[in-house]
């Protein structure tokens, strides 16, 4: 059965508590991509991710990311750019630095129908922006999602644990290992 014969009950259901995660990739694919010449700050690629509460090496989570629209996609005159959620493994996944668990999703309709409102939000111009008008809608609902921190703190934490991880090599640890993860609401 796929993701779109399913209903978002079943799915909800089956994520056993889901977690809510901003993913950090590195830009261009490489994942030494992500360092910087001297002086200059580092640049992620932001994403987010939902996981069940617990995981096993099998787990496959959903994925949504901002990326810019393709030549052979739909043209919308209006938008340069779309978002489109995909399962992926939860473990080392393409060019994956780490992720941090920013909430925790008690109303997966909801959470849905927000991300999906966010994800056709004409303001939002880069991935970070996007994710920042999520956290804010999430914060502002408050009944899909717990304990969502403010966008700040968000990005400051995604950012420091990031450069920290990078700087211990802990990003580089090969095929079908943990991704380093930060739960940031118990920090």
């Amino acid at each position: 059965m796929s993701f779109s014969d399913r209903t978002n009950k079943d799915i909800f259901l089956d994520m056993n508590k889901p977690r809510l995660y901003v993913a950090l990739y590195a830009l261009g694919g490489e994942l030494g991509g992500t360092f910087p010449t001297a002086g200059q700050p580092r640049e992620y690629h932001w994403a987010l991710l939902v996981a069940p509460k617990n995981e096993t090496p099998e787990t496959m989570g959903k994925r949504w990311l901002f990326r810019p629209r393709l030549p052979h996609e739909e043209a919308d005159t209006r938008r340069k750019w779309t978002v489109k959620m995909n399962d992926v493994k939860l473990k080392r996944h393409q060019n994956i630095l780490v992720r941090i668990m920013i909430g925790k999703i008690k109303n997966w309709s909801e959470a849905i129908k927000i991300i999906g409102m966010q994800g056709g939000e004409p303001m939002a111009e880069t991935h970070r922006t996007w994710i920042k008008a999520i956290i804010r809608a999430l914060r502002e609902d408050g009944s899909c999602c717990k304990h969502v921190p403010e966008w700040e703190d968000v990005e400051d934490v995604c950012e420091r644990y990031a450069d920290q991880k990078i700087y211990h090599e802990e990003c580089f640890n090969g095929d079908d290992k943990e991704v380093p993860t930060l739960d940031m609401i118990f920090k």
